[in-house]
Protein backbone atom coordinates (compact mmCIF):
# COMPACT_ATOMS: atom_id res chain seq x y z
CA UNK A 1 0.00 0.00 0.00
CA UNK A 2 1.82 3.07 -1.10
CA UNK A 3 2.39 5.86 -3.80
CA UNK A 4 5.05 5.48 -5.91
CA UNK A 5 6.51 7.84 -8.08
CA UNK A 6 7.00 6.96 -11.98
CA UNK A 7 9.00 9.58 -14.37
CA UNK A 8 9.64 12.79 -12.88
CA UNK A 9 5.88 14.03 -12.08
CA UNK A 10 3.34 11.77 -11.27
CA UNK A 11 2.35 9.62 -8.12
CA UNK A 12 0.36 6.27 -8.42
CA UNK A 13 -1.29 4.12 -5.84
CA UNK A 14 -0.93 0.30 -5.45
CA UNK A 15 -2.08 -2.08 -2.87
CA UNK A 16 -0.54 -5.58 -2.11
CA UNK A 17 -2.72 -8.36 -1.65
CA UNK A 18 -1.35 -11.50 -0.45
CA UNK A 19 -4.06 -14.30 -1.38
CA UNK A 20 -2.66 -18.22 -0.27
CA UNK A 21 0.65 -17.40 -0.03
CA UNK A 22 1.20 -15.19 -3.15
CA UNK A 23 1.20 -11.22 -3.22
CA UNK A 24 -0.63 -9.66 -5.65
CA UNK A 25 0.13 -5.71 -6.39
CA UNK A 26 -3.26 -4.08 -7.49
CA UNK A 27 -2.58 -0.49 -9.35
CA UNK A 28 -5.41 2.14 -8.52
CA UNK A 29 -3.55 4.84 -10.73
CA UNK A 30 -3.77 8.75 -9.58
CA UNK A 31 -7.62 9.74 -9.54
CA UNK A 32 -10.11 9.67 -7.37
CA UNK A 33 -10.31 5.89 -6.95
CA UNK A 34 -6.18 5.82 -6.05
CA UNK A 35 -7.29 8.48 -3.50
CA UNK A 36 -10.23 6.40 -1.79
CA UNK A 37 -8.25 3.30 -1.79
CA UNK A 38 -5.72 5.24 -0.11
CA UNK A 39 -7.67 6.43 2.95
CA UNK A 40 -9.59 3.59 3.36
CA UNK A 41 -5.97 1.68 3.39
CA UNK A 42 -4.65 4.14 6.34
CA UNK A 43 -8.16 3.86 7.80
CA UNK A 44 -7.67 0.00 8.59
CA UNK A 45 -4.24 0.23 9.50
CA UNK A 46 -5.39 2.81 12.29
CA UNK A 47 -8.04 0.12 13.25
CA UNK A 48 -5.51 -2.74 13.44
CA UNK A 49 -2.90 -0.42 15.45
CA UNK A 50 -5.76 0.34 17.70
CA UNK A 51 -6.85 -3.35 18.05
CA UNK A 52 -3.10 -4.25 19.16
CA UNK A 53 -2.94 -1.45 21.47
CA UNK A 54 -6.22 -2.61 23.07
CA UNK A 55 -5.36 -5.93 22.89
CA UNK A 56 -1.86 -5.33 25.06
CA UNK A 57 -3.53 -3.14 27.44
CA UNK A 58 -5.79 -6.07 28.54
CA UNK A 59 -3.16 -8.35 28.54
CA UNK A 60 -1.40 -6.13 31.12
CA UNK A 61 -4.50 -5.70 33.11
CA UNK A 62 -4.39 -9.55 33.21
CA UNK A 63 -1.12 -10.25 34.18
CA UNK A 64 -1.91 -8.01 37.18
CA UNK A 65 -4.54 -9.34 37.84
CA UNK A 66 -2.72 -12.82 37.89
CA UNK A 67 -0.07 -11.35 40.00
CA UNK A 68 -2.91 -10.50 42.48
CA UNK A 69 -4.17 -14.04 42.71
CA UNK A 70 -0.88 -15.37 43.56
CA UNK A 71 -0.21 -12.64 46.26
CA UNK A 72 -3.78 -13.24 47.49
CA UNK A 73 -3.15 -17.15 47.65
CA UNK A 74 0.53 -16.96 49.04
CA UNK A 75 -1.14 -14.13 52.16
CA UNK A 76 -4.09 -17.11 53.08
CA UNK A 77 -1.47 -19.76 53.24
CA UNK A 78 1.03 -17.43 55.17
CA UNK A 79 -2.12 -16.99 57.60
CA UNK A 80 -3.50 -20.38 57.53
CA UNK A 81 0.34 -20.84 58.65
CA UNK A 82 0.32 -18.77 61.24
CA UNK A 83 -2.89 -19.80 62.74
CA UNK A 84 -1.13 -23.43 62.82
CA UNK A 85 -3.11 -25.29 59.96
CA UNK A 86 -1.22 -27.57 58.16
CA UNK A 87 -1.32 -27.57 53.97
CA UNK A 88 -2.36 -30.56 52.16
CA UNK A 89 -2.22 -31.03 48.45
CA UNK A 90 -5.73 -31.81 48.36
CA UNK A 91 -6.62 -28.60 49.73
CA UNK A 92 -5.61 -26.79 47.28
CA UNK A 93 -9.20 -25.68 46.70
CA UNK A 94 -10.08 -25.09 50.00
CA UNK A 95 -7.40 -22.19 49.81
CA UNK A 96 -8.46 -20.70 46.86
CA UNK A 97 -12.39 -20.31 48.61
CA UNK A 98 -10.73 -18.52 51.48
CA UNK A 99 -8.55 -16.60 49.49
CA UNK A 100 -11.88 -15.59 47.90
CA UNK A 101 -13.13 -14.83 51.18
CA UNK A 102 -10.78 -12.68 52.21
CA UNK A 103 -10.87 -10.64 48.94
CA UNK A 104 -14.66 -10.43 49.80
CA UNK A 105 -14.59 -8.97 53.22
CA UNK A 106 -12.07 -6.75 52.40
CA UNK A 107 -14.00 -5.10 49.16
CA UNK A 108 -17.06 -5.22 52.16
CA UNK A 109 -14.80 -3.41 54.68
CA UNK A 110 -13.61 -0.63 51.87
CA UNK A 111 -17.85 -0.23 50.94
CA UNK A 112 -18.87 0.32 54.65
CA UNK A 113 -15.64 3.15 55.24
CA UNK A 114 -17.16 5.12 52.62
Amino acid sequence: MSWEKRGNTYCYYYRTITSQGKRTRMYYGRGKEARLASLKDQERSQERLQARQERQAWDYLESQIVALGRLTTLLSQSLLVDFEFTLHTHSREALLCISSCLQIQKCYSNIESL
